[in-house]
């Protein structure tokens, strides 16, 4: 019976846990090869080659954390609002610029409480400033 390679790369999942950080993976590899499970709570896609969120994400609304750090990130799709439950969203070490993070979206994700967007050199003070301003209460 034919499973592709996406049975290798995904890990058991752990309390709601799916760890699959340092795997040098490409939104193509979840296009074609990786399913996640809908129903996970945390997810850890660190250290990877990213360029954009895989869309699959998005259907996941249980999803409490998100760490997505040191990727090639330039921003996140207004999508992002359907990630209700999202208390923690990590994003350190990528390249987002102000522009491309849609700022309404982010902030009607009332429960979330830890935004990290810290070493993403495109980041000036500034704009950081207009990110806490726009987004916490």
């Amino acid at each position: 019976e034919e499973k592709g390679r996406n049975e290798k790369l995904l890990p058991t999942t752990n309390n709601g846990t799916l760890v699959l950080s340092n795997k040098n993976l490409t939104e193509t590899d979840f296009d074609e090869d990786i399913k996640l499970p809908l129903d996970l709570q945390r997810l850890d896609l660190s250290r990877n080659r990213l360029k954009r969120l895989p869309s699959q994400i998005f259907s996941m609304s249980s999803l409490t954390s998100l760490d997505i750090s040191r990727n090639a990130l330039q921003g996140f799709p207004p999508e992002i609002k359907h990630l209700t439950n999202l208390i923690e969203l990590i994003a350190l070490s990528n390249h987002l610029r102000l522009r491309q993070l849609p700022l309404d979206e982010l902030a009607s994700l009332h429960q979330l409480k830890v935004f990290d967007v810290r070493y993403n050199r495109k980041l000036k003070q500034a704009a950081l400033q207009t990110l806490q301003e726009a987004l916490l209460p």
